[in-house]
């Protein structure tokens, strides 16, 4: 009988009484033996049932020829075997009742046509029967908690460390490599499950159980592509409430490594730019690297409890004015800043040597030396610009030396409050690590991956903003008559008539249908004019002979009339000619919202004009968002410099823009889910208010809505 699809990850996934390892070979050398010797090298505490039907024991342990003679239903299966055999395997788990089966096999989505028809019969066994799958092409999972090594990867022979933090990975070979570099960085795991092909349990569904997991208290994710960006959010937002930092790597960030992303997996890469909107609106950090990500988590560990930066500002301290000068210039590159000492600090500082002009970086050569540490750093890190320290050390000649500025640091961070680390990139010696370390103050000897970590670390922490209301319901009643379900793109003046009811303000324009009513509409709003041909289907209309400017003479307007009109002659749909005000201003830019399947809806904005592909200076923000979030998304860009600087011809310019913006938001509310994407191109800027010249809105059908 046909049941609903339960929810949620079963709680006996992590946690099994009994596990039955489905096609472990009796041969050590096997890859499909690994499972069952990892497993029992890990300290699991439960049952443990073999099934293989062409062995009567394995490695000690009694051999099943099927699911249905074991003498017991297993809570989770795990799936080793062929992938054409994977399918009657977890059809035979499904019926049984197991709880949940890790599908390692292969030969799914990730392999052609036959493999995604096996895929989505595996999902159609959890709708029938219940059964949760993690996969299939994974590789495993891992519990520390509860001493579970379910896998095959290299990383599942080790005894991992105990620890808060929790992977969700559509990589599952980089899980070797995460944890070794978490054992080198003292980082402890919870969890790690790699998702594989998603047919049933996604990314999402262990995010979401992740943030109710009490074991779990700082949340990492390798991500490919998610398929719901609004439920994203949502988690995203509960993590935050409830003190769980995350950190996303995201995987195919370039064209290359989205190019690579497709090759080896089931999944669409999707949109650089809205994947780091989606992120930038979930308040999630992100870095680059598996170094970062691990950098991360460290630097979450070592928080003292209760800090919130009030800014991105860093105190360095260092015993080398190049290290300084290093960590100042990796700071800026990461978004981070310097910060400006206090005129109380920096007279504090002075007054321990008599040196003035002391600044940040801090060198304590110049403050006294090793021997004045412990006070320069408590003065450094008590101040109030400073957010976060960051010490650069190489090896000082002496112990003595060594420990009383290793003292120092640990003192400064337990006397402010406030994060500190140490950047020691040709290492330190083994005391002076372990008197850190004691102290919860993390090592790196990566400098770029730290700096990466710790910008992402205080920007993420800096990011408690809530989010905006849901995605409005669709309120058709905004839109023209014939408008809803049209699956095509609205020309400039059906679109520009729907942002003129929103009150964006839009360029004179009028159909003519000869060329003595273009005179005539010349004569009225006076010249020059442009002329262009609206073609239903041709959005780039330049390049088609279809787009005359600068007529200014009625014989201009005539002749530009003829030509656009045998331009159009050639064309397999026919159209109509456009007269509009010719117009003039200081900058062209592009505005509008995009779809960006399956993450959401985005305002997008960004230098424009007929060059703005070749520019392609564009910025997304993830929509629903306040007035006050739209302002700093124009602030943050080119445009925002641009038209907030001394020579700006009008000074309410970015007021004006933000207006465009929650217009734009609200048409997008009333398109409601029939709107696909909507664009102006150009939006003129110049001495009076911005006006849309071109427009374009793309609508889907009522059934392929977004």
């Amino acid at each position: 009988m046909t049941q609903p699809r339960p929810g949620g990850v079963p709680p006996r996934l992590f946690n099994p009484r009994s596990i039955a390892i489905v096609g472990a070979s009796a041969d050590p050398l096997k890859l499909s033996h690994r499972p069952l010797e990892y497993l029992r090298h890990g300290g699991y505490a439960g049952e443990i049932f073999v099934v293989n039907a062409r062995a009567d024991e394995v490695a000690g342990l009694r051999s099943y020829a099927r699911m249905a003679d074991l003498p017991a239903v297993p809570d989770v299966a795990f799936l080793v075997v062929p992938g054409a055999q994977a399918l009657q395997a977890a059809t035979e788990c499904a019926k049984l009742g197991v709880g949940s089966a890790v599908v390692a096999s292969t030969g799914f989505a990730e392999a052609g046509e036959e493999g995604a028809a096996r895929q989505l019969a595996l999902t159609a066994l959890t709708r029938e029967w219940g059964i949760r799958f993690v996969g299939p092409n994974t590789n495993g999972l891992y519990a520390t908690h509860q001493r579970l090594s379910l896998g095959y990867n290299a990383a599942h022979a080790q005894v991992l460390a105990e620890g808060p933090v929790s992977i969700v990975s559509h990589s599952g070979a980089l899980f070797s490599t995460l944890s070794a570099r978490m054992n080198t960085g003292g980082v402890g795991l919870s969890k790690f499950v790699a998702v594989g092909n998603e047919a049933d349990l996604d990314m999402l569904d262990f995010f979401e159980y992740l943030v109710n997991d009490p074991q779990t208290q700082v949340i990492l994710l390798v991500l490919e592509a998610l398929r719901d960006g609004t439920r994203f959010l949502d988690i995203a937002a509960r993590a935050q409430a409830a003190g769980k930092p995350v950190a996303v790597l995201k995987l195919g960030m370039t064209q290359a490594g989205a190019a690579s992303t497709n090759a080896h997996s089931s999944r669409l890469a999707g949109s650089a730019r809205a994947y780091r909107a989606l992120l930038d609106a979930a308040g999630v950090a992100q870095v680059s690297s598996v170094e970062a990500l691990v950098a991360f988590a460290r630097l979450v560990q070592s928080q003292p409890p209760g800090w919130q930066p009030r800014g991105l500002g860093l105190g360095v301290l260092t015993a080398s004015g190049g290290g300084g000068t290093l960590i100042a210039d990796a700071a800026v590159a990461q978004g981070l800043e310097v910060a400006a000492l206090s005129d109380a600090a920096t007279q504090a500082l002075t007054r321990i040597k008599g040196s003035p002009g002391l600044l940040n970086p801090l060198d304590v050569t110049s403050v006294g030396g090793t021997p004045s540490s412990g006070a320069t750093a408590a003065l450094l890190a008590g101040d109030g610009p400073v957010d976060a320290v960051v010490a650069f050390l190489h090896t000082l000649p002496s112990a003595v030396g060594r420990e009383t500025f290793a003292r120092a640091i640990g003192d400064a961070r337990r006397g402010s409050g406030k994060p500190h680390l140490v950047i020691a990139p040709g290492t330190l010696p083994a005391e002076q690590a372990a008197l850190l370390a004691s102290q919860d103050v993390p090592v790196f000897t990566d400098s770029a991956s730290a700096m990466e970590a710790l910008a992402a670390f205080m920007k993420a922490a800096r990011s408690r903003r809530s989010r905006g209301p849901a995605d409005p319901e669709v309120n058709l009643s905004a839109l023209p008559a014939g408008a809803a379900g049209q699956a095509r793109a609205l020309n400039e003046i059906a679109a520009m008539r729907l942002f003129t009811e929103v009150g964006i303000r839009c360029v004179a324009r009028a159909i003519v249908a000869d060329a003595a009513a273009a005179k005539a509409f010349a004569a009225q709003c006076g010249t020059p004019i442009v002329l262009k041909g609206v073609v239903d289907g041709i959005e780039h209309k330049s390049d088609v002979g279809l787009v005359q400017l600068h007529l200014d003479t009625p014989d201009k307007v005539a002749q530009a009339f003829e030509r656009i009109g045998r331009a159009m002659a050639g064309l397999p749909v026919p159209g109509h000619v456009c007269a509009q005000q010719m117009m003039r201003g200081e900058l062209e830019l592009i505005v509008g919202v995009v779809h960006e399947a399956p993450l959401g809806r985005f305002l997008l904005m960004g230098l424009g004009g007929r060059y703005a592909e070749a520019i392609d200076d564009v910025q997304l923000l993830r929509m629903p968002v306040s007035r006050d979030e739209m302002r700093a998304f124009v602030l943050k860009g080119t445009v925002g410099r641009v038209v907030t600087a001394a020579r700006s011809p009008r000074a309410s310019t970015l007021e004006d823009l933000v207006d465009v913006l929650e217009r734009l938001q609200t048409l997008t509310a009333n398109l409601g889910p029939t709107l696909q994407a909507m664009e102006i191109n150009p939006l003129l800027i110049g001495d009076a208010a911005p006006v849309a010249l071109d427009a374009l809105i793309v609508l889907t059908t009522e059934g392929d809505h977004p």
